[in-house]
């Protein structure tokens, strides 16, 4: 649907489209029982990076992908911030500022963005990790999960 809805958009847009995308921080690294969530994530990013790399030429095209950590957005999702204690409670930002923060990454045209100093910080420390450490950290984590829950 994301797709479909993009190439719509592309195809019957006014003379300025911005498309604001969001993803995931867990879009940036496999996640063993995260498997479905992760990977849809991350093919989110990758499409929409792609298509903006396509489309680079073309000024009146704006493309950002946020990628947050937690969003207490629905009680089971506030339930499981609260279960992971303080990493759910660091990596956690209200609806409000992730909006906030995102339009502003819009406006200065970013291509990906994570909104929160914890966020980031988890991220810069995923790209330096060997993915056999990040697979064995992640797993030991989302193995008590509730599977893919969304």
């Amino acid at each position: 649907s994301v797709v479909s809805f993009t190439l719509f958009s592309l195809e019957n847009r006014a003379e300025k489209l911005e498309i604001l995308t969001i993803s995931s921080i867990c879009g940036n690294t496999d996640i063993p029982y995260f498997a479905i969530y992760s990977s849809l994530k991350m093919a989110i990013k990758s499409f929409f990076n792609s298509l903006r790399y396509e489309l680079r030429k073309d000024k009146s095209i704006v493309i950002t992908t946020i990628l947050p950590g937690s969003i207490p957005t629905r009680a089971d999702v506030i339930e499981d911030i609260k279960k992971q204690g303080l990493q759910g409670k660091l990596s956690s930002l209200s609806p409000e500022i992730v909006a906030e923060k995102s339009l502003k990454a819009l406006k200065k045209r970013k291509k990906n963005f994570i909104p929160g100093f914890y966020n980031k910080l988890v991220n810069f420390f995923q790209v330096l990790t060997p993915k056999f450490i990040k697979m064995k950290i992640t797993s030991t984590k989302f193995s008590k999960k509730e599977k893919d829950a969304f």
